[in-house]
């Protein structure tokens, strides 16, 4: 997803959709959810429709506002604006139609990646256990020189079935602007990871 930031500040009324919340989701309450009311052609330039039970860690808050208009749960630090943060994680999540595998969509998604932004690497990091219901959590690398805004992220991508029994992809990033930024929101990256996936990084 593009995270090209607006260079002027956000106004108070773009920013009364923030919240901060304590760590308290488990792997037993996990989930997928689709918003109500649900979109609407024309309701928002990026919708929201799906949604996992994810919380923020300590010292970070959701960006409400952000998600809506960039179709993605969006957390910040707490001093941190979208504008200004040196680093944010953000989550999306998708149908998986097809039924694919994880080996399988992660190289459909990269190529993907590849094919617009054709400077870009992506490098395995690790692939570590999760909760019953998910299976494994495939973490990458990402590094996207030419993009000014996220030049480094670290992605987690995993299944998750909802309560129908159709499945999602699960898409957790920590995007920043550079590997400095990456590094000191690891710990922040890794406790999401663990609170919503069961799944403990060993790595960066």
């Amino acid at each position: 997803m593009s995270l090209a930031r607006p260079r002027s500040v956000l106004s108070a009324a773009c920013l009364s959709g923030l919240a901060a919340v304590a760590l308290a989701g488990t792997a037993a309450q996990a989930e997928v959810r689709e918003q109500r009311p649900p979109c609407t052609p024309g309701a928002t330039a990026n919708c929201l429709p799906l949604v996992i039970t994810l919380a923020a860690p300590d010292g970070w808050r959701e960006d409400f506002a952000e998600s809506a208009r960039r179709g993605v749960q969006l957390f910040l630090p707490k001093a941190s604006s979208f504008r200004d943060a040196p680093a944010l994680i953000y989550a999306k999540v998708r149908p998986n139609a097809s039924g694919a595998d994880l080996k399988a969509w992660l190289a459909n998604s990269n190529a993907k990646w590849i094919a617009a932004h054709p400077d870009a690497r992506i490098e395995p990091v690790e692939t570590v256990a999760a909760r019953p219901g998910i299976g494994t959590v495939a973490i990458e690398r990402y590094v996207s020189p030419s993009l000014r805004d996220q030049p480094a992220e670290l992605s987690a991508t995993f299944f998750e079935s909802a309560p129908d029994g159709r499945s999602y992809s699960v898409q957790l990033v920590l995007s920043g602007l550079s590997d400095k930024a990456i590094a000191g929101a690891v710990p922040a990256f890794k406790a999401m990871l663990s609170s919503y996936a069961g799944a403990s990084a060993t790595k960066p």
